[in-house]
């Protein structure tokens, strides 16, 4: 009796009309024999005004954002290039503050002291400097 009033007749017709529902948004390759030619012709206006739209973008797509894509990777490398040889000449210094480095058990990796991001080369090391 419980799943008769769950599914009961007040639930059986939304239940049907989800199931019946397309959700598709490609319109019916053919059209009715009776449609308007204003209609039908408002509807290819539409299709070609798309096809127009689909290629500017892909055109504003391959050779628009490519290329700036290219060129800020470029511009980035080199910053990246550029924060590395700093980083060589001027090694940052380990800070001991109390509320850092609190180790209750060591980590399941490595020699246990270092997270797994750890990175010699920007993180630096307290036993290195003592």
């Amino acid at each position: 009796m419980a799943s008769r009033s769950l599914f009961g007749s007040r639930l059986a017709p939304a239940m049907r009309s989800l199931r019946t529902r397309n959700y598709s948004s490609v319109a019916p390759p053919h059209y009715p024999a009776n449609i308007n030619p204003h209609v039908k012709a408002e509807i290819e206006a539409i299709k070609h005004h798309a096809e127009k739209t689909t290629e500017l973008w892909r055109r504003i797509s391959i050779y628009g954002m490519f290329p700036i894509l290219g060129i800020t990777a470029y511009v980035v490398y080199g910053m990246a290039v550029d924060h590395i040889h700093h980083l060589h000449e001027h090694p940052p210094t380990f800070k001991k503050y109390d509320y850092l480095r609190i180790r209750n058990r060591p980590f399941p990796w490595g020699d246990g002291d270092h997270t797994l991001f750890w990175n010699p080369l920007v993180n630096p090391d307290p036993e290195a400097e003592e």
